[in-house]
């Protein structure tokens, strides 16, 4: 894992592993656990409270679900330090220490409740003070299973940017690192090749969160978008058009806007095919005929999509897989028979990838 810059993600769970069994096990809180019917999951000696003292943190199993407790070391014996109450879970995902800032530590605490396709997870952050332990941060997000888990065929899956839902730990602002919620990803089904299907990421919702009165609020929630427009230069139109394209940026999609004449038309009663040509680069065809969609060449994947609440648009988004590095690109346009041509065409755009921010670089969501 690698550290951000003015970030310590302090993975001290992994590093000290297990509390010894005689340090708890054999102690009376662990009897009276017991007898309530509590089962012990896992055993940490974590510093929560940044004093240079460990303290015993305790995942515990029971009827509920998962729930949490954290012990202090006294001269008389272990003493109760707080609880956090069980939530429905089937795993311990993540039990470690975030170091907020010098001095001040809280509890990551991960669970996940376990689907046929999916995971629903919970992370709380804590924080240990003399009222117990306070709960700073809630996020839930679902992770989708990889297909072999799943006992699925193997997908394919095109990712312009980074699409992994989870928690982001980024630089610090005036005290604590700032969180970012990746949850919700939105993936587009599209025709490959021999009429395999073929998946593209297409955007995510991100939540920010900031620290604000000893807690996090949610500050601003968007959905991003993983398909970017490219700033390419355009000569020509109707069936024929030219691009430059600007150094240093490689075309990862077509994107055609058509306007149908019925609800029920597709984009093949518009467009009967295209064929583009960057030189060196690459070729590719593609065709369109009684709603099936047929590639070729450089192509990877095409479909059609309608547009919430646009009945009759239909957009038409071609995939280029990898990315077409060219300084130049010609497109031509096949209409189909009979087509109100060129004015079903609205829109003609080459995409890019995202790039990721400069905060998020090297950041991964934490598992």
């Amino acid at each position: 894992m690698k550290r951000l810059p003015g970030v310590l993600v302090m993975l001290l769970g992994l590093l000290a592993g297990p509390v010894p069994a005689q340090q708890f096990r054999d102690t009376p809180a662990y009897h009276e656990m017991r007898r309530a019917g509590l089962a012990v999951l896992a055993e940490r000696e974590l510093d929560i409270a940044a004093d240079a003292r460990s303290e015993v943190v305790v995942a515990e199993r029971g009827p509920a679900g998962i729930g949490l407790s954290a012990w202090s070391r006294r001269n008389t014996g272990l003493a109760l330090l707080g609880r956090v109450p069980p939530r429905p879970a089937d795993e311990l995902v993540k039990l470690e220490v975030l170091e907020l800032e010098p001095g001040q530590r809280a509890l990551w605490f991960e669970t996940s409740e376990q689907n046929p396709d999916e995971d629903d997870h919970l992370l709380t952050l804590h924080r240990a003070g003399s009222g117990g332990l306070q709960t700073i941060f809630s996020a839930a997000f679902r992770v989708v299973h990889p297909e072999d888990e799943a006992g699925r065929p193997a997908r394919r899956l095109v990712e312009p940017a980074s699409g992994r839902v989870g928690v982001v730990v980024l630089p610090r602002e005036h005290g604590w690192p700032r969180l970012r919620l990746r949850r919700d990803a939105k993936l587009l089904r599209l025709v490959g090749g021999g009429g395999r299907p073929l998946w593209l990421l297409a955007g995510i919702r991100e939540d920010d969160y900031l620290p604000e009165r000893e807690s996090y609020r949610l500050a601003a929630s968007r959905f991003v978008d993983f398909l970017v427009p490219l700033p390419a230069r355009r000569q020509g139109q109707g069936r024929v058009w030219n691009f430059i394209l600007p150094p240093g940026q490689s075309l990862r999609l077509l994107r055609l806007t058509l306007r149908v004449a019925t609800p029920t038309s597709t984009a093949g009663d518009c467009l009967a095919g295209l064929r583009f040509n960057a030189a060196a680069a690459g070729r590719g065809r593609l065709r369109l005929a009684g709603g099936s969609v047929k590639i070729g060449g450089a192509l990877a994947g095409a479909g059609e999509f309608t547009p919430a609440g646009r009945a009759l648009i239909r957009q038409l988004l071609v995939l280029l897989q990898p990315p077409l590095a060219a300084k130049r690109l010609q497109v031509r346009l096949e209409p189909a028979s009979g087509a109100d041509w060129p004015s079903c065409l609205e829109k003609l755009e080459l995409l890019r990838d995202r790039p990721a921010p400069a905060a998020e670089r090297g950041a991964e969501p934490k598992r």
